[in-house]
């Protein structure tokens, strides 16, 4: 494992970006879709040339300790999706999901994906989620959530982790 104990909840959240982000540069259909790490910023809308992914900070559920060992964690993540018209619209979100569903939910698929990421000083190149220390129990959604521009469409998805 080599996400950091103390760092964990930046690590998870940099190992889940990366791994979408890689993707989105590398196969089809994801490379007509952005991956942006957080809550999207305004310069995001003004740049809102294609939709995008969004992947929040994990937030750590619970813990459980095998024969007194240090505790693995149990977390969700919230993994967003966002689009307008002019960029394809709900047809384009419901799309963008389904990739993740498949995506989170083949471990055949998922466990063989490679990106690469810096965890502090220490890069990784060529790495998979399990390498990390990574595995994803569940995806559940999505779930429409109401924007204020009326030709805006989101959905968001939980993601269930154990570290």
């Amino acid at each position: 494992m080599s996400i950091r104990r103390t760092y964990l909840i930046d690590d998870v959240q940099k190992c889940v970006f990366r791994l979408l982000r890689q993707l989105t540069g590398a196969e089809s259909p994801w490379t007509s879709w952005n991956v942006i790490e957080g809550y999207p910023e305004d310069r995001v809308f003004e740049e809102f040339d294609k939709p995008f992914i969004y992947v929040l900070k994990p937030v750590v559920t619970g813990a459980y300790r095998q024969q007194g060992g240090l505790p693995n964690y149990l977390m969700e993540m919230v993994i967003g999706m966002w689009d307008d018209r002019k960029t394809g619209g709900p047809e384009e979100i419901n799309i963008i999901g389904s990739h993740l569903l498949e995506l989170f939910m083949n471990p055949q698929s998922l466990y063989s994906k490679k990106f690469n990421v810096t965890l502090g000083t220490t890069s990784f190149t060529d790495t998979t989620l399990a390498a990390q220390g990574l595995r994803i129990k569940n995806i559940k959604g999505p779930k429409e959530l109401k924007v204020k521009a009326v030709k805006e469409f989101r959905r968001e998805f939980t993601l269930f982790l154990r570290s």
